[in-house]
Order: C-alpha cells, then sequence, then structure tokens
C-alpha cells in the first residue's frame, strides 16, 4: 500500500495564486515529502496553458487570463465547478504520465456511472466526455497537468453547476465547436460539496490502494 495522500479542501481560491503555490510546494519538495490533493473551485478565469499557438483568445476583458505552465490550450474556470489538482511523485506511486491521465479519467468516469450518467475518454483528446440533453458529445471535464523531475501537478476540472457562457468565447481545450455540458444538465442534483467529496474520496482510495 502506499503512503497516504494528503487532502486539503481548499474552499475558492485564486486560480493565481494557486498555480504559485503549486509551483513552489514541487520545487521544495524531498523525498519524504507526502503527496497532496487540492480541491477547490476558482473565480472567473480562462487559463492559457504552454500549447498556445493559434489558440482562440476572448475578445472581451471582462474575465482575466492567466498564462501557466500546465499542458493544453485554454479553458474556462468559474463558480459552480470542482478543480481536483494532484500533486504526486509519480515515480513513488509507479505511475507515468499517461497513466496518471488515464487514472483521473477513469476516476470521473467512475463518479459519473454512479449517478447513472455514461462518460467516455479519448485517446487523443484528454477528458471526459458525455452526450449533453441534445444527445451531442459534449465535454464535462478537462485535465491539465505538468511534470517536473518526476512530481506532477495541476490536474482536472469537472463542470457541475456553473454558467457555461464564457466558454462560447473560446475554442474550449484548443477545438472548434466542441460543446461543453455539466452535470447539473445531465439530471445530477449533487451540488459541487458533494461532488468534490465523492471525486477526491474515489481518486485518493484509488491512489492509495491501486485499485
Amino acid at each position: 500500500m502506499q503512503s497516504p495522500i494528503v487532502v486539503k479542501n481548499l474552499g475558492r481560491t485564486d486560480f493565481a495564486e494557486i498555480c504559485d503555490a503549486m509551483q513552489k510546494f514541487t520545487a521544495d519538495r524531498t523525498p519524504t515529502t507526502s503527496d497532496e490533493i487540492w480541491l477547490t473551485e476558482h473565480a472567473s478565469v480562462y487559463s492559457l496553458g504552454l500549447n498556445r499557438k493559434s489558440v482562440r483568445l476572448p475578445s472581451s476583458k471582462l474575465i482575466p487570463i492567466v498564462y501557466t505552465d500546465r499542458g493544453g490550450k485554454i479553458t474556462y474556470h468559474g463558480p459552480g465547478q470542482v478543480i481536483v489538482y494532484v500533486l504526486l511523485d509519480l515515480k513513488r506511486r509507479n505511475l507515468n504520465i499517461r497513466g496518471l491521465v488515464t487514472l483521473l479519467e477513469e476516476t470521473v468516469i467512475k463518479l459519473l456511472k454512479s449517478y447513472g450518467v455514461i462518460g467516455n475518454a479519448k485517446v487523443d483528446a484528454p477528458g471526459v466526455y458525455v452526450r449533453n440533453p441534445y444527445a451531442l458529445e459534449a465535454k464535462i471535464s478537462a485535465l491539465g497537468l505538468r511534470v517536473k523531475n518526476n512530481c506532477c501537478y495541476h490536474g482536472l476540472s469537472l463542470n457541475v453547476n456553473m454558467d457555461l457562457t464564457p466558454f462560447l468565447a473560446i475554442d474550449p481545450c484548443g477545438y472548434v465547436g466542441l460543446a461543453v455540458t455539466q452535470t447539473q444538465d445531465l439530471g445530477i442534483t449533487a451540488d459541487t460539496k458533494i461532488i468534490g467529496h465523492r471525486l477526491v474520496e474515489l481518486l485518493s482510495n484509488h491512489l492509495n490502494t491501486g485499485i
């Protein structure tokens, strides 16, 4: 069994400040530093990853854009969205980055299944996808990670009960015309507190036990 993961429920946080905190945590790690999962929610912000070439930026300046060091292109964070950051020693956990992406996707898929919703992952487009109320494929969870010295940070977002309008101003995760949905629109009444707790519980159990 792996050493237990420390879970921190941070409430609502500033995205830029959390990015700085994750970088510092990772830079200051030692071989004995515990792995951590941070559960949070952000005020409205566009997050622009390292793959920034040809990204369509929103024309409105009402929502700030923060440049960050995670992989991927552009996405939106806002109230009503669950954010889970994973700060892990991958070598200690016997994981590579592909394995971690799969683990995160499978955790979200397992959570959705517990509510009777079928989710799926794609090899060439990280994240979790479902059928929205119009039977169209839509993204419900986005992933973005960064690895330094075999340690990772950043993580995943899961749309729960939020204003999805800001997604219309961008190509979510760089995909033109990609629809976005949330758990509330799929008939799941659980709020961010319940969804966040269940998601972190599933993820930490999987990382702690390997099953």
